[in-house]
């Protein structure tokens, strides 16, 4: 399985991983970093953690987001409060 298709599968609410992104269908992760959720009324939620989102972890994480920034239904800056939330 490779990235994309990882992200597919979120999109799908289906289960996938590689060595660096998993998911369980609701979460997104790259490594140990949640990086997109699942809202009933609002869809895919992705974190933008890259250097224009303004929280940049790493190239790899960043390569993660843009995969599921095109099939994303909302993307929040790094920094949102969303994040704060998300991270509990």
């Amino acid at each position: 399985m490779c990235n994309a298709e990882v992200v597919d599968r979120w999109v799908q609410g289906r289960e996938g991983f590689t060595r660096s992104l998993k998911t369980n269908g609701k979460d997104l992760w790259s490594y140990d970093l949640k990086i997109g959720t699942t809202c009933d009324t609002t869809g895919k939620i992705l974190i933008d953690y890259t250097a224009g989102g303004g929280r940049f972890i790493s190239q790899t994480t960043s390569s993660h987001v843009g995969l599921a920034r095109v099939l994303a239904d909302l993307i929040v800056d790094g920094n949102s409060p969303i994040v704060k939330a998300l991270e509990r």
